[in-house]
Formats: C-alpha cells, sequence, structure tokens
C-alpha cells in the first residue's frame, strides 16, 4: 500500500470553510455515489468507476498497491478436491446482470491481503466446490460455477496513495488521493498516522481509539467449553487498545495464556481465529485523542459526524430520524428512491403464525428480546435475486398462545421457551419513513 511517510502534513482547508465542504472529491473516473438525506444530510457511500461501470472501494491490489477494487465480485473457488483449477460461484443467473470478476471470499485472508481479481467465463452449471482453508482442501456445498481467466493486470484499476493530514489536538485523518483526483478520508487517525475510530468512554468521552477487543459469547478459554473467554480480537489486527468489559471500557492489559475453544458439533475444538485479551483499568480521555461529533442538515434527517475540534466532518456515522429521535440507516425499497429505516428494523418472511384463533394477526417468534416494540419488514424474492419489501410492521410482545393455519383451519401451535413472540400492531406505510436518494454525482 502506497503510503506518505514523515511528518503530518496540515489538513487542507483547516480555518476556512472546511465544516462546510463534504470529506470527498469525486475524480475524472471515480465518481462518489452518496446517500442524500436532503436538506445537507448527504453521506459517502463508496465510488463508482465509470470506465468499468461498476461500484468500487479502495484496498490492497495483487501488486501491493492501493487501488479502487470493484466491491460485486463471484466468490474464487475451486472445483477439485486438489484445489488445482480454478472457478467462480455466482447466483446472478445467466439472464440478470452480475459480477465480472472473482475474489477469494475475505474470511480465508485479511483485509489488508493483497486481492487478486479474475475475470468470469463461461458458465459451467452446477459442481461441488472446495475451499483451500490454511492449505488444506475442504469441500463446501454444491453452487453454480463459471470459469475464470488470468488474474487482471491490477493497473487496470484505479491506483491512489495514502496521506495523513494533521487536525491538531492529536487527532489525524487517512486520506486516499487517487491518480484521477479522486479524494476519500480513509480513516481517523492518532498522531503517528495509526488508524483508529471513534469510541465513546464509560465516562461519555468521545474519543479516537485503534484496535478494540469485543465480547464473543460463542468463546471459551477451557477445553470443556465452560469459562466464557474475555473479549477478543481476530488473527488479522494487531494487539488492542481497549477491551470492552463488563465494567466499562478498560485499557487492554495483555493477552489471555492458551488457545480459546468453540463448542460445536457436541465437541469442544480450538479456534485459533482470536485471541482474548485481559482488560486493566478504566479508560479515560486522557488516553486517546479527542474525537467530537456534529451534525448536519436541516430537514426530517440529520446525519451525524465524527470531526475534529473545528468541526471539520470526517467520517459519516448515521443518520437521524428527527421526529422519532433515534438512528436509522439507508435502505433501498422496490419502487422507491429509498427509506431511512429504524436500527431495529427485523428482516423475516411472511408470517407463519398469528396471535389470534381466526389467524388475521401475524406473529413472529424471535431469537431475542427486541423490547416493548419493534419492526419487522416482511420481503419475498423479487427477479434476478432482488429483495420485494411486501409490509412494514409495527410489533409488540405477545403474551398466550400462538395460532397457525393448517388443512383443519386455525389450529393452537405450541410455544418454544426460548422464543419471544411479537405480534403485528400496525402495517405502516413507507412514507411513515424519511426518504432518501441513492445518486452518483
Amino acid at each position: 500500500m502506497a503510503v506518505v511517510t514523515g511528518a503530518l502534513v496540515s489538513a487542507p482547508g483547516c480555518g476556512d470553510d472546511a465544516a462546510q465542504r463534504p470529506p470527498w472529491v469525486s475524480g475524472d473516473r471515480l465518481r462518489a455515489a452518496v446517500v442524500d438525506g436532503g436538506d445537507g444530510a448527504v453521506a459517502f457511500r463508496g465510488w463508482h468507476d465509470r470506465e468499468l461501470g461498476a461500484a468500487c472501494a479502495f484496498a490492497t491490489a495483487a501488486d501491493g498497491v492501493l487501488r479502487c477494487l470493484p466491491t460485486d465480485t463471484a466468490f474464487l473457488v475451486f472445483r477439485d478436491a486438489a484445489c488445482t483449477e480454478r472457478a467462480a460461484v455466482s447466483f446472478a443467473g445467466p439472464d440478470c446482470p452480475g459480477p465480472a470478476y472473482a475474489a477469494a471470499p475475505s474470511a480465508l485472508g485479511c483485509p489488508d491481503d493483497p486481492r487478486p481479481l479474475y475475470p468470469l467465463g463461461a458458465a459451467l452449471g452446477d459442481g461441488l466446490v472446495y475451499f483451500d482453508r490454511d492449505g488444506t482442501c475442504e469441500p463446501f456445498v454444491s453452487a453454480p460455477l463459471y470459469a475464470v481467466g488470468p488474474a487482471v493486470e491490477p493497473s487496470r484499476f484505479v491506483a491512489a496513495r495514502v496521506r495523513t493530514d494533521d487536525h491538531g489536538d492529536g487527532l489525524a485523518a487517512r486520506v486516499a488521493i487517487a491518480d484521477d483526483g479522486a479524494q476519500q478520508v480513509l480513516s481517523l487517525a492518532d498522531a503517528t498516522g495509526a488508524s483508529c475510530g471513534r469510541l465513546e468512554l464509560s465516562d461519555g468521552a468521545s474519543v479516537c481509539v485503534g484496535t478494540v477487543a469485543y465480547p464473543a459469547p460463542q468463546l471459551h478459554a477451557d477445553d470443556a467449553c465452560t469459562a466464557p473467554a474475555p473479549a477478543v480480537t481476530h488473527r488479522c489486527q494487531p494487539a488492542p487498545d481497549v477491551v470492552l468489559d463488563v465494567g466499562g471500557v478498560a485499557l487492554a492489559a495483555g493477552a489471555l495464556p492458551g488457545p480459546l475453544y468453540v463448542a460445536a458439533n457436541d465437541a469442544c475444538a480450538i479456534d485459533d481465529t482470536y485471541t482474548a485479551w485481559l482488560p486493566g483499568r478504566l479508560a479515560t480521555a486522557a488516553d486517546f485523542p479527542a474525537a467530537p461529533t456534529i451534525t448536519t442538515g436541516a430537514g426530517a434527517l440529520q446525519l451525524r459526524w465524527a470531526s475534529d475540534a473545528a468541526g471539520a466532518p470526517l467520517i459519516s456515522e448515521a443518520f437521524v430520524d428527527v421526529a422519532r429521535g433515534t438512528t436509522c440507516y439507508a435502505a433501498r425499497l422496490d419502487g422507491d428512491a429509498g427509506r431511512c429505516l429504524p436500527p431495529t428494523m427485523t428482516w423475516s418472511s411472511p408470517a407463519t403464525s398469528f396471535a389470534d384463533a381466526a389467524c388475521t394477526v401475524p406473529a413472529w417468534a424471535l431469537y431475542r428480546d427486541h423490547g416493548p416494540s419493534t419492526l419487522i419488514g416482511v420481503t419475498s424474492a423479487g427477479a434476478c435475486g432482488a429483495v420485494r419489501v411486501d409490509h412494514l410492521y409495527l410489533v409488540t410482545p405477545h403474551v398466550g398462545p400462538s395460532y397457525a393455519m393448517s388443512g383443519a383451519g386455525c389450529v393452537l401451535v405450541p410455544d418454544a421457551p426460548t422464543d419471544h413472540v411479537y405480534a403485528a400492531t400496525a402495517d405502516l406505510p413507507r412514507t411513515d419513513f424519511p426518504a432518501l436518494t441513492f445518486r452518483v454525482e
């Protein structure tokens, strides 16, 4: 990855109208794809490569250079038990637009690993898929396979270098400067230029922290899978700065000795993907650079940003539905420009259970408690893999019997003791949620 080294450079525009400008610039070939919430609430969501006619994002290419690589890719797999014959898996279908390139699944590597891309060729029909996992060729599932050609020359994609801009008070920003003139803030950074992200500490302070170790309930610290592991990091990540502990956000005190374990198939097996970390003292604002927040937008939606002390927006975080007073996320709904939906939205297929003996009130059994109310979006399959949104239900907890349709009509069904049943109270129109526009500059 190309990086500008040495001392931090002053952020362009500091002290003028920086607070009014978005932290991206479209280039000749790379054009910014944005989500527009209206009245100044505009969020960056990626790049559109005009030459390729495809969405792309900055990542390390096969030549080790930062480039804007296509994001819609098929899975690169193998079609033989020795993992020597490459192929690609794509579910787009022969009559539907699909990806032009294939890449190895990200789960098999790390985000910063060099990423070769292979062009898709002719359809090969369904076949058994194999993955190379650390030198072991493992069968997976049967899937529609496509031939792939030789790796694409990386120079096909727009290259970029990284500049680290000083924003004062120990806060910086890592900015991608593309060869075509496009620019994007990739991440916040500390005074050394190391990436960090905004985090609120136990005392409410908003700071920029490097790697964070998160709880992982599925992992254990003993070979009987009875002792929960502390918070963990993935093997691709560096040692953490902080640990999310039951007592709050703590500084990392060191790694937990020994391997971690996961329960699977009635056995307790070693999982070498993660490392557990012990918590130290609670972190304070003095430990990290401050990362304040600002909001932009004067309409039904506002946009929350991580910013510098001067109020210059750096990284967009979330839209805020002003009327509801909650964050929301941008979603494309079929036949609609887009809507900002609450983060509590749960997506489901049409209900098979009901809350009344006439089977007229849809109900869903959810695996966790969603509180006094939540939203359930009911979807069905559309053409070419598109998802059609049929209903947006407001639901509340249902206490009492559940019913289902059968040959005998509407019949009583037993409840699973671990389920949380929610029943529909209203079928909400889409216009209840703020509108959004997805566009390319």
